[in-house]
């Protein structure tokens, strides 16, 4: 019977050094605070209320269209995606002044635009018309 009693005492000490050893593991556990040594993982993107950053474009793939926002100079520029999902040509651009380029990658003006645009109205200082003609 005396041999029963150390066996079961074993037993006993050895799951409860293994359960401690878990515990101590988890607790001391904390995450990452930097990216892996080489950059051979990027840090991820986390869901939540704080401010993140991210060198480098963001991609954004809805069904099979790819979107791209990144820096271009000292600009902001949205990007369509080729056909292998890379960025492509800039689609618009906002530049630090707040100048706004749609289809220009270097916009002068408040809002330049490089091709045709459609408007339902258009506005010069308070005066708004509906064709060129009633503008003058």
């Amino acid at each position: 019977m005396n041999h029963n009693i150390r066996k079961s005492l074993a037993v006993a000490f050895c799951a409860l050094t293994a359960t401690l050893a878990i515990c101590l593991g988890i607790l001391a556990w904390s995450e990452p605070s930097a990216t892996p040594p080489g950059g051979n993982v990027a840090a991820p993107i986390n869901t939540g209320s704080t401010q993140q950053t991210k060198a480098g474009p963001l991609g954004i793939k809805l069904n099979d269209l790819g979107y791209w926002i990144s820096q271009v100079g000292q600009s902001l520029a949205f990007f369509n995606s080729d056909s292998s999902g890379n960025p492509k040509d800039a689609r618009m651009v906002i530049g630090q002044d707040g100048n706004v380029g749609i289809g220009t990658a270097e916009p002068a003006k408040k809002l330049e635009v490089a091709g045709a645009f459609q408007a339902d109205q258009f506005c010069l200082g308070g005066a708004c018309c509906s064709k060129w003609e009633d503008c003058f």
